[in-house]
């Protein structure tokens, strides 16, 4: 089972948002997350959509996968995303918290 969820960057101020059930988050824990191929590109088509209406900048889906930390119950499968998600990976005072 394949997970996704929707990815961009906010035009407002640059910040890594994820597409949530009434707008825009800033935590993937709180992003819609589906497995559902279909429902994953109706995600991205909506978020498409906000970047015709200059909200966000590149949103593009993202796979993710479970994880055993109750603070970060998803995880992005490629380390590039992960760090967009949780911050910097060279010291843990550059790690964005929740």
């Amino acid at each position: 089972m394949t997970l996704h969820a929707v990815i961009a960057s906010r035009l407002s101020d640059g910040v890594v948002v994820f597409q949530g059930e009434g707008g825009w988050v800033t935590q993937l824990s709180h992003a819609v997350v589906t497995d559902d191929e279909q429902a994953a590109k109706s995600l991205l088509d909506r978020a498409l959509a906000d970047a015709v209406m200059a909200v966000v900048v590149e949103p593009y889906l993202i796979e993710i996968q479970k994880s055993d930390d109750s603070a970060r119950p998803y995880w992005p499968v490629l380390k590039r995303e992960a760090i967009r998600a949780f911050g910097p990976s060279s010291h843990p005072e550059f790690i964005k918290s929740g």
